[in-house]
């Protein structure tokens, strides 16, 4: 018996250990147009791609040095965040709110060292997602936010944060930056939960926290880079005690991006009006289609492998399938 005692044990230590792993959270600032920005973000997000299990980012655009077409598709946040750490210089970051704030070259220097260093301390609170759908651009769910350890005299918030992992630069035809960057990772979108965070109330040890929350997506320019960070922060301290990048189109049958996209194939592609769509095996989907514009034109429950889309004006369409596994899309020319 104690033998299987010590064993129970040494299980729940090894549980308890693998919950408060920390993630780390990078906020960083950048511009479009700013020269020194492309030299210091592209390789610290290359090192986020690297170690999504240690560090999770978002990106705000700020307005300056020069105009900016992703900080004018949601100014009032990103003011919000740069006025809250003072952060009135880019390219700047950011790691866990107050444990790293300087000029990102600088950062650079000692990157991973840095975050190893803040990733092997413990956190005293984990995220977890629940039932996260995007359909017909609606996003719905809930993030779960638990106590670890007593945290009840700490001003504590939670931040649900919706960002585009990868936005093209060709996307922009007006003021798309004039520095060397061809596309621009982790731009943050929306803060689910309003800028200054969610009050949390749960904070004694093991209690926790589900927070609700639902949005018509705006401003994206590929759903499927679409990606939710959670953190919980100090608003008093500053200090980000863990933080959580979900990806919603993650399904238990581990399906990537490209499966899904190779799901359904549309054709005569371009074509002269009249266009095809095909999936292999799913026959119970949603059919979207936007113009270049992203107003949806049409929107169809198919229940059958094959649907024909009729009567397309002349242009570009972007067609998206929506099944239990995901979300793909696609784009047609109609001649």
């Amino acid at each position: 018996m104690k033998k299987l005692t010590f064993v129970l044990l040494f299980v729940l230590i090894k549980i308890s250990a693998i919950a408060q792993t920390r993630v780390v959270l990078l906020e960083q600032f950048s511009n479009s147009g700013c020269p020194p920005c492309a030299s210091s973000t592209p390789p610290i997000i290359n090192y986020v791609n690297s170690n999504p299990n240690k560090i999770a980012a978002i990106v705000y655009h700020t307005p300056f040095p020069y105009l900016d077409s992703m900080y004018y598709e949601n100014p009032t946040e990103s003011d919000a965040r740069v006025s809250f750490y003072g952060s009135f210089g880019v390219p700047y970051s950011i790691l866990d709110g107050n444990y790293y704030r300087n000029n990102s070259s600088t950062l650079l220097n000692s990157l991973n060292n840095t975050v190893n260093t803040r990733a092997a301390v413990n956190t005293t609170f984990s995220i977890s997602k629940n039932n996260i759908s995007l359909v017909n651009r609606n996003l719905t769910g809930s993030i779960k936010f638990s106590s670890l350890s007593n945290n009840t005299s700490d001003d504590l918030a939670a931040f649900i944060v919706v960002v585009e992992k990868r936005v093209e630069k060709s996307d922009y035809k007006a003021s798309p930056g004039n520095n060397s960057e061809t596309y621009y990772s982790y731009v943050m979108r929306k803060f689910m939960t309003n800028v200054n965070g969610y009050t949390l109330t749960k904070k004694a040890m093991n209690e926790e926290e589900s927070i609700p929350f639902t949005w018509t997506v705006e401003n994206f320019k590929d759903l499927q880079e679409l990606r939710i960070v959670a953190f919980v922060q100090n608003l008093s301290t500053k200090e980000v005690y863990q933080s959580v990048l979900f990806n919603p189109f993650e399904t238990s049958t581990g399906i990537t991006k490209q499966e899904l996209n190779n799901e359904f194939e549309a054709y005569p592609n371009p074509s002269r009006g009249s266009v095809t769509i095909e999936t292999k095996s799913v026959t119970n989907f949603k059919l979207n289609i936007y113009d270049t514009f992203d107003k949806l034109i049409s929107s169809e429950h198919v229940n059958t492998n094959t649907y024909q889309i009729e009567n397309l004006s002349t242009g570009i369409y972007i067609v998206q399938l929506i099944t239990t596994e995901g979300v793909a899309n696609k784009k047609i020319i109609i001649q």
